[in-house]
């Protein structure tokens, strides 16, 4: 399938558009940025 790992900050700066889907709570506020 050609699936690999990679970082957070690798998946950025390789991808046009990403979306995350968490609720927003104290833990998650700012998790990008």
């Amino acid at each position: 399938m050609g699936i690999s790992f990679t970082s957070l900050d690798s998946q950025l700066r390789q991808s046009d558009i990403g979306s995350i889907h968490v609720p927003l709570q104290d833990e998650t506020q700012g998790m990008i940025g």
